[in-house]
């Protein structure tokens, strides 16, 4: 029988982060035992996994774990609650380096590196077909300001006078962001602000591991442009719709190559780290609390 510091519930009530949950779900159970919960039990002794802690309605439990996956260090600002929250947490994990520092600028302790790379298992069920059958010919998913508005519309020109199709959204999930996914063949990656930027790696994975080209902005995150080198293409926000137009004129055959290669080349990178990913755990497993 498991110890009782070895049950952990997993908090799965956001659509945002279900694919995630998932795959965090498939990797913790091989180290504890992990419970899928919808809700929480403010009076359970047992210690919650939390992703989604800013958005949360309901009385947190006394005990509970954070895994962070927002973007601390930006022009927008941070609520009091939501920093609370990570203050009363037992741990907390972040897919990021340069949240943490800004974390521990603050004087928060008990947080640990727990960069998003970790799975190949994202590779939904969707079907890839050949990029001749491709319906949609860009794809851009996430929040609409003026910043990505200005960026995008040299594409949406581009577009335009070549009748591609474009699709874009800030709400787009489960099987909608499948059946996106299955017929787009560039997904584009911008950056909501200016400065103190980490890429979304939560949607550019996914998009590599379904065959979709991915064209992005650099970050300041320095560990996840170096993993990214080989797998995207990096541009400035004044060469997007270049960039764009030069993949668009290279033949299917060369696109199909180059996918293939990226997508391949990503799985490669994962499976190695998940060889070690046990070094990840090591906080918890030594908590006794």
């Amino acid at each position: 029988m498991e110890s009782e510091k070895k049950i952990f519930y997993l908090l799965d009530n956001s659509i945002y982060f279900s694919s995630i949950i998932n795959e965090l779900y498939i990797e913790l159970s091989n180290f504890f035992t992990i419970k899928k919960v919808d809700s929480i039990n403010s009076k359970t002794k047992k210690t919650y996994i939390i992703l989604n802690i800013k958005d949360i309605q309901e009385e947190l439990p006394k005990k509970y774990i954070v895994y962070n996956f927002e973007q601390l260090c930006t022009e927008t600002p941070i609520s009091e609650l939501f920093l609370t929250r990570l203050l009363n947490a037992k741990m907390i994990f972040d897919y990021s380096k340069l949240n943490i520092d800004f974390l521990k600028n603050k004087g928060y302790n008990n947080i640990y590196w727990f960069p998003y790379s970790w799975y190949y298992r994202m590779r939904h069920s969707c079907k890839i077909p050949k990029v001749n059958n491709r319906l949609n010919k860009i794809l851009f998913i996430g929040s609409i300001n003026k910043r990505r508005v200005d960026i995008l519309r040299p594409v949406h020109h581009l577009c335009k006078i070549n009748s591609y199709n474009m699709f874009i959204s800030n709400s787009c999930w489960g099987s909608d962001w499948e059946d996106k996914c299955s017929i787009s063949l560039i997904a584009i990656n911008i950056h909501y602000s200016e400065t103190n930027t980490i890429l979304e790696v939560h949607r550019i994975f996914p998009y590599i591991l379904n065959k979709i080209w991915v064209i992005t902005e650099r970050s300041d995150d320095k560990y996840y442009d170096d993993l990214l080198q080989n797998l995207v293409s990096f541009t400035d926000k004044d060469g997007l719709a270049d960039t764009v137009n030069n993949i668009c004129l290279l033949t299917d055959k060369e696109i199909e190559d180059e996918l293939t290669k990226r997508q391949h080349l990503l799985i490669s990178t994962i499976e190695s780290f998940n060889n070690n990913i046990n070094k990840f755990f090591t906080p918890i497993l030594a908590d006794d609390k």
